[in-house]
């Protein structure tokens, strides 16, 4: 089978049909390379401050069990002081008890804190 005219006008207008839908696909391909490209520029960049902002697991952990500890010896240290010099704090109340001395808070007082409100509008009993 043999063709009309190679380089007639019809196959002209399909080569340049083709050459520009090349193009245009070569294109869009490019550009999304490079979108593709400064996004995961942009998602490195964050990672890697947030990875220099934020300790690693591991030293977090560390330091919640160095706090914990630090805590448990300053409990210790209250316990000991109060066994020493208010050792009545420290034993059990029972409900024969006289009821502890009222307290100055800080805040509201009821519900958070036993005692009166200082911000209540009836008169104290």
């Amino acid at each position: 089978m043999r063709y009309a005219d190679l380089h007639g006008i019809g196959w002209q207008q399909m080569s340049y049909a083709l050459i520009d839908l090349t193009r245009y696909f070569l294109w869009w391909c490019m550009g999304g390379l490079v979108a593709c490209g400064s996004c995961w520029c942009a998602g490195q960049f964050m990672y890697m401050e947030w990875v220099q902002d934020t300790p690693a697991p591991r030293i977090r952990l560390f330091a919640e069990l160095r706090l914990r500890r630090e805590v448990a010896r300053g409990l210790v240290t209250m316990e000991d002081f109060l066994a020493v010099e208010r050792p009545e704090l420290l034993e059990p109340r029972t409900e024969l008890d006289e009821p502890l001395p009222p307290q100055r808070t800080r805040g509201h007082g009821w519900p958070f804190l036993p005692g009166p409100s200082r911000h209540s509008s009836r008169p104290e009993e």
